[in-house]
């Protein structure tokens, strides 16, 4: 995880965030990897959810909540 240098404002938030980023970061990627057999590794999956990212905030940018909404059912199919 990579904050910047600054002053943490709330080590509590950023303990947080690392709490939720300790559990969901590789279980994800251990998922994906037994969907999609060709993944490479961790450098090709973490630039897939980089790609999956900035086509999602394109979207919403223009309104769109598709994609966004698409991934958010992959978790909870009550968003879709």
């Amino acid at each position: 995880m990579v904050h910047s240098a600054r002053r943490i404002s709330s080590a509590r938030l950023l303990r947080a965030n690392l709490e939720v980023y300790l559990k969901h970061a590789p279980d994800g990627f251990l998922e994906e990897l037994q969907l999609k057999p060709t993944l490479r590794g961790a450098g090709e999956y973490f630039d897939r959810r980089n790609h999956l990212l900035d086509k999602i905030t394109g979207e919403l940018k223009m309104g769109n909540e598709t994609t966004l909404l698409s991934w958010l059912a992959h978790f909870d199919g009550s968003y879709a």
